[in-house]
C-alpha cells in the first residue's frame, strides 16, 4: 500500500541544537501513528512539519504526491482546509467567544450552508460529551472541556489526516477515555491518525505503530 504521508531525511535544529537528524517514516492509510518521547524532544516540532506548518533544514514531507516542502502557502492550506485537521497541544480555541462560534470557524472557508453546518456541530458536541455547552462561552470551560472542544472541532471539517498534540494531557480519567473513543471510532472508519503523547498505555491497543522520537540519530519505530 503507498504511504499517505512519507517523511525522508528529515533534520532540524533550534540555535545550532539539532532536534531532528535524518528521520524518515512512512505512514499508511489507516495506520494509528503514536509518537511518544520525553517532553522538548521534539514530538511537538515533528507534527508541525508533518503537517505543512514548519519547514524542517533538510528533507521532504510529501503528502500524497504532494511534496509539502516545496508546495507554496496557498497549496498547503487548500490541503490543510480540506483533507487535514490538527489539534493543538493548547486548544488554540477564541476563549472569549462561545462553543458554537469555535465551531463554525473551520466550516466557513468550506462554504458549508446553515443547515449542515448546525448538524455537523451538534454531532460533532455530541461525540464529545459537549452538547449542553453549545452557548456558554470557552473561558468558562474546564480544562478537560476545552480539549474535548478542541478535539469536536478538528473532526467537524473534512480530513483524511489528522494529527493531535498531547489529546489526552493532564485530563481526568473520563475526559481521557472520551476522546480514546471518539478517536477508536475514526479509526475503525479508515481515517489515518498520528498522534504525540506521554499517555501511552492509552493508545497502545489503537496504534499500528508506535515511534519512539529519541534524540539525533536515535529515532526510530518501535514496530
Amino acid at each position: 500500500m503507498e504511504a499517505i504521508l512519507s517523511l525522508q531525511g528529515i533534520c532540524k535544529a533550534y540555535h545550532q541544537r539539532p532536534i531532528l537528524q535524518d528521520f524518515s517514516l512512512e505512514i499508511h492509510p489507516g495506520d494509528f501513528v503514536v509518537l511518544t518521547g520525553e517532553s522538548g524532544i521534539g514530538k511537538t516540532t515533528l507534527l508541525n512539519i508533518m503537517a505543512g506548518f514548519e519547514q524542517p533544514d533538510a528533507g521532504s514531507v510529501i503528502f500524497d504526491h504532494t511534496e509539502l516542502t516545496k508546495a507554496s502557502q496557498r497549496v498547503k492550506m487548500q490541503l490543510y482546509r480540506k483533507r487535514m485537521s490538527f489539534v493543538f497541544q493548547h486548544g488554540n480555541l477564541v476563549k472569549d467567544r462561545s462553543v458554537k462560534w469555535n465551531l463554525e470557524l473551520p466550516l466557513i472557508p468550506l462554504g458549508v450552508g446553515k443547515a449542515e453546518k448546525e448538524q455537523r456541530i451538534a454531532a460533532a458536541l455530541e461525540e464529545v460529551n459537549l452538547s449542553c455547552l453549545l452557548t456558554e462561552k470557552v473561558v468558562c470551560l474546564s480544562g478537560g472541556e476545552m480539549r474535548r472542544l478542541a478535539v469536536a472541532r478538528a473532526l467537524i471539517k473534512p480530513f483524511d489526516l489528522l494529527f493531535l498534540d498531547e489529546p489526552t494531557a493532564s485530563l481526568d480519567h473520563e475526559s481521557a477515555e472520551t476522546i480514546v473513543r471518539v478517536l477508536a471510532k475514526y479509526k475503525q472508519q479508515g481515517r489515518t491518525i498520528v498522534t504525540a503523547t506521554h499517555d501511552t498505555e492509552r493508545f497502545t491497543l489503537l496504534a499500528t505503530k508506535i515511534v519512539q522520537v529519541q534524540a539525533p540519530s536515535a529515532s526510530h519505530p518501535q514496530n
